[in-house]
């Protein structure tokens, strides 16, 4: 997985510095196709933030989710089948990679782990403190999907 993840941040080159795609056919897979429910991408606006900092999909390419953490573009493939989830991360302006892989139940919690760890993970590389920790991992996303939503009758 770490020569994929570093294949797709060096643009379809080769550690050799064999093209196997050109870096615009790549960029054009990762580029939002098909962008979201408007409602989605005026969460922000209608809502506050679920979480202490925003990890917003809005757009999907070529089998690629397109989102945003902490103002950095975030590109995305993941999956998942029985007992086994997946999820990869690009965040190409940071010249970074995360792949992270999870086995036990195939329900949302799954995914809810693959977040989880990607948040942690993100904010100890950019040298933050990880709102995502040791004291309120195992409830996560719980506390924050119950408190943040503000009133949208005013």
């Amino acid at each position: 997985m770490a020569k994929w993840l570093s294949w797709h941040l060096r643009g379809g080159v080769t550690s050799d510095g064999n093209i196997i795609i050109n870096g615009t056919t790549l960029a054009d897979m990762y580029k939002p196709h098909v962008i979201l429910s408007a409602e989605t991408l005026n969460t922000h606006y209608v809502f506050k933030p679920q979480f202490p900092h925003t990890y917003l999909t809005f757009g999907y390419g070529y089998a690629w989710t397109t989102s945003s953490y902490k103002g950095y573009s975030v590109v995305g493939h993941g999956g998942k089948i029985h007992s086994y989830a997946s999820y990869l991360h690009l965040l190409r302006d940071l010249d970074l990679g995360i792949f992270i892989s999870n086995n036990g139940p195939g329900n949302q919690n799954a995914w809810f782990t693959l977040y989880e760890i990607f948040f942690y993970i993100v904010d100890l590389l950019l040298q933050e403190m990880p709102w995502v920790n040791t004291a309120n991992a195992c409830q996560y996303p719980a506390p924050w999907l119950k408190t943040n939503r503000s009133d949208t009758s005013k």
